[in-house]
């Protein structure tokens, strides 16, 4: 009777086990597919945006800040008057507009 007891006893601490863990597993699951719905919202903005990007916005505003008088831009030489934002900005432009010369 006694070892009938310890059994359903070592059963029953399984079965709780068990159920625990399959929360566990259900709670992860969850947080996985909450990530991956927002990561493909924001993949699908960005693609959005660079989709509909125009160049020649960034282009003439960097005209604007160099002057006429100067044809190339050199990034250094205004860095002054841009704020860390903007830097980025005319950075980020640059590489596309690298990255579509072919």
């Amino acid at each position: 009777m006694l070892y009938a007891s310890k059994r359903e006893l070592h059963a029953e601490l399984a079965r709780d086990i068990l159920q625990v863990r399959q929360r566990e597993l259900q709670y992860y699951t969850t947080n996985i597919n909450n990530i991956g719905l927002q990561a493909s919202l924001l993949a699908g903005f960005a693609f959005t945006t660079l989709a509909s990007h125009e160049s020649r916005d960034v282009l003439g505003w960097l005209d604007e800040i160099a002057g006429e008088d100067r044809p190339f831009i050199i990034i250094t030489d205004f860095r002054d008057r841009l704020d860390p934002f903007m830097q980025l900005q005319v950075l980020l432009e640059l590489f596309y507009l690298t990255s579509t010369i072919s």
